[in-house]
């Protein structure tokens, strides 16, 4: 992966599972080397359903990341 500005990779989707730890963890990962975000809140899960919200709420917010539904986005969105 390259960071913005250097080449080929800007865009990464981003799922997993721990959605609370891992994906978070690796948002912001992305988001510190200028990566466009995108995590579909239908590609991960955590704990329980309010730390999914929390940690979907704080991706969204914070490195700004696209926390749609999948069938929420087309082609153009994804990598």
């Amino acid at each position: 992966m390259t960071p913005v500005g250097q080449d080929t990779f800007t865009r990464t989707p981003n799922e997993a599972k721990a959605g609370d730890n891992c994906v978070l963890y690796t948002t912001a990962d992305g988001y510190m080397r200028e990566f466009t975000l995108c995590t579909p809140a239908d590609y991960i899960v955590s704990l329980d359903r309010e730390a999914n919200h929390q940690v979907l709420n704080h991706m969204k917010l914070n490195p700004k990341a696209d926390v749609r539904h999948s069938t929420e986005l087309d082609a153009s969105d994804l990598p």
